[in-house]
């Protein structure tokens, strides 16, 4: 059975054309992020002046030195850089904006637009490089990757799972003060105050509009948790450690309002592997042990036949998962 469908070259073209301004659009951003706040001078009692560098709209800050030929020098290189990378984003989002009517016409925006938002808020929080797509939407990373499309009802789900390593978090979490920390919750609040957490499932989090999130986190529970207070707990569960067992894969793909967005995805084979083995576990339900079993061949095939070898990948396999791909 068919499960995948490459690219028509002017697929591909529109692709890579949008590709190259989406990635200028995230460095640029990147470099916006590292010139954030604003810059100026403060007077202490005696009159004498200092460089403070502030950080948000509470005045929260620090002093960078007292003014001097140095301090001046640096001043005078925060704003220049501010105001050129602030032109630059300016010009690559007007330019974004025409790649997605492109991307939109040759039906390349695959993503559902609720998930990439829920993605583009959490990249602007400390659980930026904490958080990977597990579960069905990794298959966006894959299929774009091998420059193609996954068959619909390989896709189908509105279930957006996403996979917390509390241990990449917790050094970035600990620099921020304990009551200027931002929770799960308070970040899904900022895109959509209707998500609510389940009653039954705290890890569970539903919009209105029907789309659920599920925060997991590799079992055992090390008791790393994320803010005080947050009432979203993610679930720990067995096997899910195994996912972060290599460096993730990055891969910019497109939502269907036709704009960019980033996923960290486990790599292809391990995917394949540990979709594998859950559909092995007894206490999973028959129709999904069938549809982790399909998705699992689908990435295996196009492991075969267009996204390459794949031997370093396995060979970091746990041994359970490696069975697999015997």
């Amino acid at each position: 059975m068919q499960t995948f469908i490459p690219w028509s070259s002017q697929e591909t073209r529109t692709f890579h054309d949008a590709l190259m301004i989406a990635e200028a659009m995230y460095s640029a951003s990147d470099d916006a992020a590292a010139h954030a706040g604003w810059m100026t001078w403060k007077k202490n009692a005696t009159g004498k002046e200092y460089l403070f560098h502030g950080r948000d709209r509470a005045g929260n800050g620090r002093l960078l030195g007292a003014r001097s030929a140095a301090t001046e020098a640096r001043y005078a290189e925060f704003q220049a850089a501010k105001a050129g990378v602030a032109e630059r984003v300016g010009k690559l989002r007007a330019q974004t904006a025409t790649q997605s009517k492109f991307i939109r016409a040759v039906r390349l925006n695959r993503m559902p637009r609720d998930a990439a938002k829920v993605l583009r808020f959490f990249e602007r929080t400390v659980f930026a490089d904490a958080l990977l797509v597990i579960g069905t939407h990794a298959l966006y990373a894959y299929e774009t990757a091998a420059g193609g499309r996954f068959m619909p009802d390989l896709m189908a789900t509105r279930d957006f799972d996403l996979l917390w390593d509390a241990k990449k978090n917790l050094e970035v979490s600990l620099s921020i003060p304990e009551d200027r920390r931002e929770g799960f919750l308070d970040v899904l609040h900022k895109i959509d105050k209707t998500f609510t957490v389940s009653a039954e499932q705290s890890f569970r989090v539903t919009s209105a509009q029907g789309l659920t999130v599920d925060f997991l986190m590799p079992e055992p529970d090390d008791g790393r948790k994320p803010k005080r207070g947050d009432k979203v707990r993610p679930m720990g569960i067995k096997g899910q450690a195994w996912l972060l067992a290599t460096p993730p894969m990055r891969q910019i793909v497109f939502s269907d309002d036709g704009y960019p967005v980033r996923l960290s995805v486990p790599q292809p084979t391990l995917f394949a592997a540990h979709k594998l083995w859950v559909a092995d576990q007894k206490s999973r339900r028959a129709e999904k042990r069938d549809r982790d079993r399909e998705q699992a061949h689908a990435v295996l095939a196009l492991l075969k036949d267009r996204l390459g070898d794949s031997t370093p990948v396995r060979r970091k396999l746990p041994p359970e998962l490696r069975a697999y791909l015997s």
